[in-house]
């Protein structure tokens, strides 16, 4: 590949779920692949929503009024409002640690190609295996961000699991279980 050339999003989504602390380089870098960020953030958040929404079948929700659909746009949106979220904990967190220029843009940037092995959460939707698939998506996701937020603010990968931790719980579960926990749970 071209040096001068940038790579396409899947690239940095394969590199990112293979936890190559290099590629975030490229996000601080270059500004213009912020756009792949948001690709997987959605990707993501589709793959969510799509599995609670085969999940959810199982469960009459049109007793209580609740269209299907509105479970998956709920579960997509706590991915997002989960992701910015995020993003704002590393970047207050690690402003502290880090070399002292961490701002939330890149913050952004990098936690959002990250989210790359959320893209398995499709399958959350079959029976008995998806809520394992669930489980190891989340936990692949919190390991990536973890190594993202070490890479990009210089910090020890035992001072970037604070951040990674605190962000993870209120993204995954906190964020989540606010949005859609009433009408799943």
């Amino acid at each position: 590949m071209n040096k001068n050339q940038t790579p396409n999003f899947m690239y940095f989504a394969l590199k990112s779920a293979l936890l190559d602390k290099n590629i975030y380089r490229n996000f601080i870098q270059k500004e213009e692949v912020s756009i792949y960020s948001l690709i997987i953030v959605s990707i993501s958040a589709l793959s969510v929503s799509i599995g609670i929404q085969y999940r959810s079948r199982s469960i009459d929700l049109s007793e209580i009024g609740i269209d299907s659909y509105l479970i998956m746009m709920m579960a997509a949106s706590s991915i997002f409002v989960g992701w910015m979220l995020w993003a704002y904990v590393s970047k207050v967190l690690c402003s502290y640690w880090g070399d002292g220029n961490d701002d939330f843009r890149k913050s952004i940037r990098t936690i959002g190609i990250a989210y790359s092995p959320g893209i398995l959460m499709i399958f959350t939707g079959i029976p008995i295996v998806g809520p394992l698939f669930m489980f190891v998506a989340s936990i692949w996701i919190l390991i990536s961000v973890t190594v993202a937020i070490s890479a990009v603010n210089k910090i020890g990968i035992i001072k970037s699991l604070i951040p990674g931790i605190l962000g993870w719980i209120m993204s995954w579960i906190l964020v989540p279980w606010l949005i859609v926990g009433q009408y799943i749970f």
